[in-house]
């Protein structure tokens, strides 16, 4: 967990000076191998990756959409799987249960910034500590494999805890990463990487 910056900086900021980030820069983070897409096709192998939006720098280990000006057909679907992608795992946030969990999340700490730091820490230890005893019960939001649809999760029907007892630098892409997303890009818009069922 990374607690303790300011309010009014960016998510591309805050991520740059994040323990995170600098384990995924020096490729310290025991991410799997990279892999080929398909065993069924002879594509390059591909970094594991986190997906995010224009605030963040495109890097190997972290894709973002195309600019949005000027898209081929095939940046369009590529920039639509990355925000499919970055819209499952907003639906799922850890942040949106913990605050359902906590309520104080609802509304700014009135404390200390170093008190503040410690309540977030802890809420963030006990939420953990919950998902590991219910994690039969609790579960995240899925969606429906063949209308792409949100399918809420059990954790949107748990009640609060209160009622039983919230600047980048260095912007530029790297070589790889751009090819990265180019064959990202290459393989949404075929046959063997198109989603059933949906049209672009």
């Amino acid at each position: 967990m990374d607690v303790g910056a300011i309010g009014s900086e960016s998510d591309g900021g805050v991520f740059a000076q994040s323990r995170l980030s600098e384990l995924l820069a020096t490729q310290q983070a025991n991410l799997p191998q990279p892999e080929a897409l398909s065993r069924a096709t002879n594509r390059s192998p591909l970094h594991y990756f986190l997906v995010g939006d224009d605030a963040f720098p495109l890097r190997n280990y972290l894709m973002k959409p195309y600019p949005r000006w000027c898209l081929t057909k095939e940046e369009r679907i590529y920039n639509y799987r990355i925000s499919r992608a970055r819209r499952t795992v907003e639906n799922v946030n850890a942040f949106g249960i913990l605050a359902n969990r906590f309520r104080v999340f609802h509304m700014a700490i009135c404390l200390r910034p170093d008190r503040a730091e410690a309540v977030v820490m802890a809420a963030c230890v006990l939420h953990n500590r919950i998902i590991r005893c219910n994690s039969s019960r609790t579960q995240g939001d899925q969606e429906a494999p063949v209308t792409h649809e949100l399918i809420p999760g059990s954790w949107r029907n748990d009640p609060p805890l209160g009622d039983t007892f919230a600047s980048m630098t260095g912007n530029t892409a790297t070589r790889i990463a751009k090819e990265q997303r180019n064959i990202l890009k290459d393989y949404f818009a075929s046959p063997e990487g198109s989603v059933h069922g949906k049209r672009t």
